[in-house]
């Protein structure tokens, strides 16, 4: 007589339960998972805003002072400095300290970085298309953005006659910026017309030393992170000031 030897496998109900416990399994372990991944993401955005603190303090020791929010607004009522529109960013004055050496000496300093100039009565210097700056304005830099900002750039982007560097180009945005007044506002009269009380560290044309920081450097906001979805406008650009790109006050 043949041995009968018993048959291995699963029935319907037990393959259901194991599928079911290894659901369950995941189902406990994927918030934590997404979890840890956002606080890697967080910390990676602290980092970022950290050496760009890092490279602020470098720029001062260099020059004796921190660069200028920015030079010659265009959005601004008022005469810039020296009368000249020039719509730039101070988070260019960086580059050379965020190992972007390279790409900060193709950028015409003199003259203008955007077109903008729908409120100031100075006068645009330059163009920003021929100069190249309006071209050196599109690079996305990775040291600029927050990987926990999840608005994609394409939902609102820097084009146009307000947001644009020039018509055709597109602005690559930032996360970070100085901290400046809310009277950097769209037209009104920039930080230099300002109050004393209204005053930020950062502005138009500023020129703020750490000695001058009376209340101590550890009480001061110097720089701030924000998203690139703002309900009223769009993101700020790294290289360039337009319509209400005007840097963060965290008391506005």
């Amino acid at each position: 007589m043949r041995a009968r030897h018993p048959k291995h496998g699963f029935t319907i109900i037990e393959l259901l339960v194991v599928i079911a416990v290894i659901s369950l399994l995941i189902a406990l372990l994927l918030p934590a998972v997404q979890s840890a991944r956002e606080a890697a993401r967080r910390l990676q955005c602290s980092n970022k805003l950290k050496q760009i603190a890092l490279a602020l303090h470098n720029y001062h020791d260099a020059h004796n002072r921190f660069p200028a929010a920015g030079r010659g607004y265009g959005m601004c009522v008022g005469i810039p400095a020296s009368g000249q529109v020039k719509n730039s960013n101070g988070l260019v004055s960086l580059l050379p300290y965020l190992e972007q050496g390279a790409l900060y000496s193709q950028f015409r300093l003199d003259e203008a970085f955007a077109d903008h100039n729908q409120n100031s009565s100075g006068v645009l210097v330059g163009n920003p298309v021929l100069n190249g700056n309006a071209a050196l304005s599109e690079k996305m830099l990775p040291i600029f953005l927050c990987p926990t900002d999840a608005t994609s750039d394409a939902q609102r982007p820097l084009v146009g006659s307000f947001y644009g560097p020039a018509p055709g180009f597109t602005g690559a945005a930032t996360n970070y910026d100085f901290i400046t007044s809310h009277y950097e506002g769209w037209r009104m009269p920039c930080n230099s017309y300002a109050a004393s009380n209204d005053k930020r560290i950062f502005g138009q044309d500023s020129s703020t030393s750490m000695a001058s920081v009376t209340d101590g450097l550890s009480n001061t906001f110097l720089l701030g992170e924000t998203t690139r979805w703002h309900e009223n406008g769009r993101a700020f650009a790294w290289a360039y000031r337009a319509h209400v790109m005007t840097g963060i006050d965290p008391h506005a």
